[in-house]
């Protein structure tokens, strides 16, 4: 058993920064769920414009 563990934490995985969404159809998808307030909504803004692009979905609630 720790033989098998040992070599699945060896495998090489590629950074998540270098993934797309869709770009595998095994990958999983990712829902992004922000809560936004009032002292929020300008952090909120930048997300949307930076890793939210990352997101399968970008969901924002208040």
């Amino acid at each position: 058993m720790g033989e098998l563990l040992e070599r699945q934490q060896t495998l090489p995985s590629p950074p998540l920064s270098l993934l797309k969404p869709g770009e595998n159809p095994e990958s999983p998808r990712v829902l992004c769920y922000i809560l936004v307030g009032p002292s929020t909504h300008r952090t909120a803004i930048h997300v949307k414009n930076t890793w939210g692009q990352r997101c399968d979905r970008l969901v924002f609630f208040r």
